[in-house]
């Protein structure tokens, strides 16, 4: 045992073989273990298989909206800070390395966008020297894939580019398709059926026919 003739409940043991023990306060806190792994928490063993390290505790405190999340009480969370304050160059996160010859990457990680907000962004590696962000969900709420697609808090989704489907399903009553911010549709094709800006529409075969609703041919 290692401690301190002034503090006689803070010290190092070695309580079985090959395991270094932490006591603070009359408490174990870290247990490191015979084959590398490390054990924070409440001294009780929750190690997870064979995990390198393992954080682990007890609390029924959770998260609200009316709490702002950087001095949250739970101790089962692990918390990660950036001290940059500029907006747009703060980032805190965590990597996922798969290492061996050209290995797959993957970034998940926090960046701030102004006060009080941040996005949460996926960034996968796509080449040697490369990365490419995949998703983002912005503190507004919008969820990004890509470069085309954003969803938006109302359920909205926009579009950009070609979009491929096997079935549009709207509310029941119509469904409505906006390309670009206009109602007019340009080249959309849907279960073989064309429409132009020109106002053309084009069906697949000269077998088939367009109907209103009620039933009517019109061609």
């Amino acid at each position: 045992v290692y401690g301190w003739v002034d503090d006689t409940n803070t010290y190092i043991s070695r309580p079985s073989p090959d395991h270094i023990a932490f006591i603070n306060g009359g408490s174990e806190s870290m247990r490191i273990y015979g084959y590398g792994q490390v054990l924070i928490g409440d001294g009780v063993d929750r190690r997870s298989g064979n995990a390198e390290l393992t954080i682990s505790g007890s609390s029924n405190v959770v998260l609200a909206d009316n709490n702002a999340l950087y001095n949250q009480q739970n101790p089962c969370f692990l918390h990660l800070s950036n001290a940059n304050n500029s907006v747009d160059a703060s980032e805190t996160g965590i990597i996922f390395h798969n290492t061996f010859a050209a290995s797959g990457n993957v970034a998940l990680y926090s960046k701030k966008t102004g006060q009080y907000a941040s996005d949460l962004i996926f960034r996968f590696r796509t080449g040697g020297t490369a990365s490419t962000e995949r998703v983002r969900i912005t503190s507004s709420g919008q969820v990004k894939v890509g470069t085309g697609v954003t969803i938006e808090t109302n359920g909205q989704a926009t579009f950009t580019g070609i979009v491929t489907a096997t079935t549009f399903k709207g509310d029941g009553d119509f469904v409505e398709l906006d390309v670009d911010g206009h109602t007019n549709l340009d080249n959309v094709s849907i279960a073989g059926v064309t429409t132009f800006a020109s106002g053309n529409v084009q069906l697949a075969s000269d077998s088939q026919r367009l109907q209103l609703g009620s039933g009517q041919d019109l061609w």
